[in-house]
């Protein structure tokens, strides 16, 4: 779990937040990007459709959940 902590807190960093648009991927937050978020389905707002609301509506502890399930565990890093 500390490995995985350590290794977040410096993405956060880096990544940032909120950012409008990020060329073809839509609007980025914390490194997660809206084409991300509508690939997996992921509908933070719960509105049915999966745009730069969700992005806007990402906090930074669900940011690391996704990154936990998404990366950190399928890379088995």
């Amino acid at each position: 779990m500390a490995e995985f902590d350590q290794w977040i807190e410096g993405l956060l960093q880096v990544e940032g937040g909120y950012a409008p648009d990020d060329n073809q991927a839509g609007a980025v937050n914390y490194g997660i990007t809206e084409r991300f978020l509508r690939d997996h389905e992921i509908d933070l707002t719960r509105d049915g459709t999966v745009n730069a609301a969700d992005v806007r509506a990402l906090t930074v502890d669900r940011a690391k959940e996704i990154y936990r399930e998404y990366f950190w565990k399928p890379l088995r890093l």
